[in-house]
């Protein structure tokens, strides 16, 4: 048997096994779920939802349009109670009890959506929930080097015709076909930023006219409604770096600068904060330093605990089209054999 032929063999084996695994999630009654997953309380986090293709996100993760948010919401709403950020913040700091099955909503990067699409879904259902904003990015001040990278890649696609002339601009960037070229912008990291804007120099995208012509994130104003409409806001950093890749000193700058700007902006009463991207290889040193500045800290470590209780780990609910049920139960799975490894705690040195 071929390399190739071997390949699809397995891919077709994996796809019959992911199939029967689904038909057992499906026949899984959500009581069952949540009998064993017990959680007493669900923290879901989202970046996007619409139902168009946004050029600055569309290459960066996948996102839920309205009709599968909203069944999302009502799934929570049926089985799960909404809580608000001063509830959470008690329970945490304070001991107060929770009811069983408790969520609150989250939201990173701070996109305009959140005000145009996800602002009014959830008043109509009566969820409130948890905006984390990048502080440079608001009014649109700045583009992040993410969804510079998207774009960059939306135009290359949307370039194809014009191949050869399109591949010569980027030979001194990339050498190599164009089915990798996506990967390789896309792992174009915070430090190596200025690379992506000298590939958007040579391609002729000016970033600045995009930022006025689609104002990707919330501004000022629309975060100032949001705050008169019953939602809660924090920080996710100045320009969403991976914390990984900073020293101790730049991660506090990061934490606390963004943090200090959004309570003075926005006359905030609570501090609360979002890791960009994740908070693997954060230390316990870290959060000792941080512990009188910031009320609670959220990882994306889905169904993980944390040794540092008050750095909660949430649940990404939009990185599949399908259900908010189908996704509890593979987290649930998940948490089931991460206990058997004795690895459902994260431990901080």
């Amino acid at each position: 048997m071929t390399v190739l032929n071997s390949r699809k063999a397995e891919l077709k084996n994996r796809g019959i096994w992911s199939k029967y695994i689904d038909i057992f999630i499906d026949s899984i009654p959500i009581s069952v779920i949540q009998n064993f997953f017990s959680i007493s309380l669900l923290i879901p986090y989202y970046h996007m939802v619409s139902n168009e293709r946004i050029a600055h996100v569309c290459h960066l993760s996948s996102y839920k349009n309205e009709k599968q948010f909203v069944d999302d919401m009502d799934f929570f709403c049926s089985r799960y109670h909404p809580i608000s950020l001063f509830d959470l913040v008690d329970h945490v700091k304070h001991g107060k009890i929770l009811k069983n099955n408790s969520f609150i909503l989250t939201f990173d990067d701070g996109y305009s959506q959140m005000y145009s699409t996800v602002a009014p879904l959830l008043i109509k259902k009566g969820i409130p929930a948890v905006f984390f904003l990048n502080t440079e990015f608001i009014d649109n001040r700045a583009l992040c080097y993410k969804n510079k990278a998207s774009i960059i890649i939306v135009f290359i696609i949307n370039s194809v015709n014009h191949g050869d002339r399109l591949k010569q601009k980027l030979n001194s960037f990339f050498d190599g076909p164009f089915y990798e070229i996506k990967n390789r912008i896309l792992s174009i990291n915070y430090r190596e930023a200025s690379v992506l804007d000298e590939i958007g120099s040579l391609l002729g995208i000016c970033f600045n006219d995009y930022l006025e012509k689609n104002q990707p994130y919330l501004s000022r104003v629309q975060i100032r409604k949001m705050i008169d409409m019953g939602f809660y806001f924090g920080a996710h950093s100045k320009d969403h770096p991976l914390y990984s890749d900073l020293s101790l000193n730049d991660q506090i700058d990061q934490t606390i600068g963004s943090m200090q700007f959004m309570k003075k902006e926005f006359n905030l009463p609570y501090s609360v904060f979002a890791f960009p991207h994740h908070d693997r290889s954060v230390t316990k040193e870290y959060f000792e330093m941080i512990e009188n500045s910031i009320d609670l800290t959220f990882g994306t470590g889905g169904i993980m605990t944390d040794s540092v209780t008050s750095n909660l780990q949430r649940i990404n609910f939009e990185n599949t089209p399908k259900s908010a049920k189908y996704i509890l139960a593979r987290q649930w799975i998940k948490r089931q054999i991460y206990r058997w490894l004795h690895k459902a705690e994260i431990h901080r040195n």
